[in-house]
């Protein structure tokens, strides 16, 4: 299981959830953040706004890998400064919660 985490500059948060909203039936969610890191740091990470829509999202491994190869794909994320998407194992949350929580097995 992994939690999907989708960062992109302010108003094309909306591309990423309409491409994991066609792999996975269950939790999506959107929220608008903004940046404190220096910009040295977000040059670095390829993000260069500080207003950011984060993208959130619970998976299993196979339909992460596939979302995060459509975002490279289909996404802005081969565009400069554009955004980062990248997924963690949630190893604390066990297979039945996520049956539960995401209503499939």
């Amino acid at each position: 299981m992994k939690l999907l985490v989708s960062i992109v500059n302010k108003d094309i948060g909306l591309e990423s959830v309409k491409i994991i909203k066609e792999e996975i039936k269950g939790f999506c969610l959107e929220i608008s953040g903004y940046g404190t890191a220096s910009s040295e740091i977000l040059q670095i990470l390829g993000l260069n706004k500080k207003e950011k829509d984060i993208v959130l999202a619970i998976c299993d491994d196979e339909t992460s890998k596939i979302i995060l190869e459509r975002l490279s794909k289909e996404g802005r994320y081969n565009e400069n400064g554009t955004g980062i998407a990248f997924s963690i194992p949630l190893s604390s949350l066990s297979k039945s919660s996520y049956e539960t929580y995401i209503g499939e097995k």
